[in-house]
């Protein structure tokens, strides 16, 4: 779940690697809405060992990051 700040109905990329960040796969786009505060959210991400996540985005006016959080659930072996 990403917290960004006054969208603009503009759109953010999340994309991520399993290798420590040497090569990253297709991003995801998420909406960011058109006003106020919004929480994109992307679900079922997958099992992964030492996963580095990545958010880019272009904006033309103030668009702010104010966190990114993850909801994690233990693999039982």
């Amino acid at each position: 779940m990403v917290d960004m700040q006054d969208g603009g109905g503009q759109s953010v990329d999340v994309d991520w690697s399993d290798d420590r960040g040497a090569t990253f796969c297709t991003p995801q786009s998420l909406s960011l809405g058109v006003t106020g505060n919004t929480w994109p959210s992307l679900w079922r991400l997958g099992l992964a060992r030492d996963r580095v996540y990545r958010l880019t985005w272009q904006a033309s006016g103030n668009t702010a990051l104010m966190g990114a959080f993850l909801a994690i659930d233990p693999v039982r072996t």
